[in-house]
C-alpha cells in the first residue's frame, strides 16, 4: 500500500515508481497523465497521482473517501464516477439484469466504519442507484468480495 510519507515531493515518474511501485492504471489527461494506485481487492484506498506535461508529479490524493463518495449523483457516467473515486474493485451482474452492471467499492466511511458501496448502472452506463452495506471483511484475505 502506498505510504504518503514515502512520496517524492515534485517527483519525476521514475522517482514515484521507485517509491510507490507500478500504478494499477495509467490514464491520459490532456498534456499529462494520472497514475492510479488502488489497494483493491483487499484494501480500501485509491490514490491519484497526476503528472504535468513535463512529467512532474503533483501531490497524491486519496480519492476513495466518504467526502468524494457523497459527490456521486444519479446519471453520472462510469468515466465520471471513476474520475471522482477511482476504478471499481469488483463488478457483478444479476441474472435478471445482465445488461445493468453493479460496480462495487470497499472504503472507510469513517475511521471505524468500513462499508461496501454498490453503484448500479443502466445499460447505457448512467449511474441509477447508490447503495451501502457493512463490510463484513474483518481480516484481510485475498479476493474476498463484499457480500452480494
Amino acid at each position: 500500500m502506498p505510504q504518503l510519507s514515502s512520496f517524492p515531493t515534485n517527483g519525476s515518474r521514475e522517482s514515484v515508481r521507485a517509491s510507490w511501485g507500478n500504478p494499477s492504471q495509467i490514464k491520459k489527461l490532456g498534456a499529462g497523465e494520472r497514475w492510479i494506485y488502488s489497494t483493491a481487492m483487499e484494501g480500501r484506498e485509491t490514490w491519484f497521482v497526476e503528472f504535468d506535461a513535463t512529467g512532474r508529479a503533483g501531490l497524491p490524493l486519496q480519492v476513495l473517501t466518504n467526502e468524494r463518495v457523497q459527490m456521486l449523483k444519479p446519471s453520472m457516467s462510469v468515466d465520471e464516477v471513476e474520475n471522482l473515486i477511482g476504478p471499481k474493485y469488483y463488478e457483478l451482474r444479476y441474472p435478471f439484469k445482465k445488461d445493468e452492471p453493479v460496480h462495487i467499492y470497499r472504503f472507510l466511511r469513517s475511521e471505524h466504519e468500513a462499508v461496501c458501496l454498490y453503484l448500479h448502472f443502466s445499460p447505457t452506463g448512467s449511474l441509477t442507484e447508490i447503495g451501502y452495506a457493512p463490510d463484513a471483511l474483518r481480516v484481510i484475505t485475498l479476493k474476498r468480495a463484499c457480500q452480494t
